[in-house]
C-alpha cells in the first residue's frame, strides 16, 4: 500500500488539476494487463506469470483502507500479481526526474532501453542493440516497413536522449528476413548521462549512496587515474555541486560542454580543489551579485581560487578550521533557504507572476535550453527576492556568527 498524499499535494507536485489527476489514476487503475511470460528474477530463478490483473486500486481520502482505518490521503493498494513481479523483477537505473521531463514516446523508449543499457555497462558491452520491431512491440508504436518513415519516427524519440547525453551516437543496420516485414537493428553508444546513472545506481545498491565521495571521489586532493566511467561520474557530480550551490537545484541534466569543462578542472587540480573552486566562486558571486548560469561561468575564478586554497591550507595547522568553515557554510545555506522560503510564502500571487514573467523573458533572451527553463525561472525569482530583501552574503553573515 502506497501513500501518495492529498490531491492538493499531488497536483502541486505534478503541476496538474484535480480532475486530470483523478482521471489519470482511474485510467491506470482500470487498465487490465494480460501477462503470459517467463523472466529470471533477482534470485536467479526463472519465474512464470500467467494472469490477467490490474496494477492497483485507488483509495481516496476519507475512505476505508484494507485494515479498516480511514485514509488520511490518497493511497494505492497494489494487486498481488503486480506486487510479486515488482519484488522479483530485475532492477536497472531510472532517473525519475528525467523520465518525467520526457515526452511520452521518449519516456517509453527510456524504460525499454534502460534494461539493455544497464547490462551493457555492467558487462562492458557496447554498443547497445535493440530491434526496431521489438521497440514497436513493447512501446505500442506503429511499425513502418520503409527506412524513411522509420528514421523520421525514431528521430523524434531519440532527440531528447541525444540532447541530454543519455545517448552519444546511433546507427541502423537493416535485418533481412525472407518471410517477415523489413526490420532494423538499432545500435546505441551510451552517453555521459548513462554512465552517471550506472555509477550512482551501482554504488547505491552495492556499497553506499550516490554522493560526491561515492562517485569515485575517495582519493580527493589529487588528479589520480580513474576509469572513464568514474571520471564522467566525477564530472557530473562536480557540475551537480555547482547547480546546488549556486541555484539550489538538484537533478539537473548537465550539458556536454559542462562535463568537458568539469573533467578538465578535475584532471588539472584534483577533486578537492575542484570542489573548492565551486565554493570559492559561489562566495565571490554572492559578494559581486554575479550569478553564472552554467558551470563554464566560474572557470575565470580558477586561478584566484587555487591561490586562496593553497594559502588557506598553508595557514591551517589542524583540521578544526576546515570543519568550522564547512559547518558555517552549511548553516548559512540552511539560513538562506529558510529566508527564501519565507519570502516566497509572503509574496503576493500577482507579484510572483510578474517576477516569473520577467525572469522567463530574460532567460529566453539568453537562449536558456527549453528543458531547463522551469527550474531556471524559479532560480531567477529566488535571486530577485534575495536582492530585494538584502540577504547578507556569506562573509557578512559569518561575522554575525563569530564568537
Amino acid at each position: 500500500m502506497l501513500k501518495l498524499g492529498s490531491l492538493t499535494e499531488i497536483c502541486k507536485e505534478l503541476g496538474s488539476h484535480k480532475t486530470e489527476v483523478k482521471r489519470a489514476l482511474y485510467q491506470n487503475a482500470t487498465t487490465a494487463i494480460a501477462a503470459y511470460l517467463r523472466y529470471t528474477g533477482r534470485d536467479g530463478i526463472e519465474h512464470h506469470l500467467e494472469a490477467v490483473f490490474t496494477r492497483y486500486s485507488v483509495i481516496w481520502t476519507g475512505k476505508k483502507l484494507p485494515d479498516g482505518t480511514h485514509a488520511d490521503a490518497v493511497h494505492l493498494v497494489l494487486s498481488d500479481p503486480y506486487w510479486d513481479v515488482l519484488n522479483n523483477a530485475p532492477v536497472r537505473p531510472l532517473d525519475y526526474n528525467y523520465l518525467r521531463a520526457l515526452p511520452p514516446a521518449a519516456q517509453r523508449f527510456y524504460e525499454i532501453l534502460s534494461y539493455k543499457m544497464f547490462a551493457a555497462l555492467k558487462y562492458q558491452r557496447s554498443p547497445v542493440q535493440l530491434l526496431y520491431s521489438e521497440y514497436c512491440m513493447f512501446s505500442a508504436q506503429q511499425r513502418y516497413t520503409d527506412y524513411d518513415h522509420v528514421k523520421k519516427q525514431m528521430y523524434k524519440v531519440h532527440r531528447p536522449h541525444l540532447q541530454s547525453g543519455y545517448l552519444a551516437k546511433i546507427h541502423y543496420d537493416a535485418v533481412a528476413h525472407s518471410d517477415d516485414p523489413p526490420d532494423w537493428l538499432m545500435h546505441y553508444m551510451p552517453g555521459s548521462k548513462a554512465y552517471t546513472e550506472y555509477t550512482v545506481f551501482t554504488r547505491k545498491h552495492g556499497t553506499a549512496g550516490g554522493t560526491l565521495e561515492e562517485l569515485g571521489m575517495e582519493e580527493r586532493g589529487s588528479a589520480c587515474q580513474v576509469p572513464a566511467a568514474s571520471k564522467i561520474g566525477q564530472a557530473n557530480a562536480l557540475v551537480a555541486h555547482f547547480y546546488k550551490r549556486f541555484h539550489g537545484l538538484e537533478h539537473v541534466i548537465p550539458q556536454p560542454k559542462e562535463i568537458e569543462h568539469a573533467m578538465r578542472v578535475i584532471d588539472a587540480h584534483g577533486v578537492d580543489r575542484a570542489l573548492y573552486i565551486v565554493d570559492f566562486s559561489r562566495q565571490a558571486a554572492a559578494e559581486t551579485r554575479y550569478t553564472p548560469q552554467t558551470f563554464g561561468g566560474i572557470l575565470h575564478d580558477t586561478t584566484h581560487a587555487i591561490a586562496a586554497y593553497n594559502n588557506q591550507h598553508q595557514q591551517e595547522t589542524t583540521g578544526q578550521t576546515t570543519a568550522r568553515e564547512t559547518a558555517l557554510r552549511e548553516r548559512y545555506e540552511a539560513y538562506r533557504k529558510e529566508e527564501l522560503a519565507r519570502l516566497r510564502e509572503a509574496l503576493r500571487p500577482e507579484d510572483r507572476a510578474t517576477l516569473e514573467q520577467q525572469g522567463h523573458a530574460r532567460l529566453v533572451a539568453e537562449k536558456t535550453p527549453a528543458f531547463a527553463l522551469g527550474l531556471a525561472v524559479r532560480v531567477a525569482v529566488d535571486e530577485a527576492l534575495e536582492a530585494r530583501a538584502g540577504l547578507p552574503a556569506f562573509e557578512a553573515w559569518r561575522q554575525t556568527q563569530e564568537v
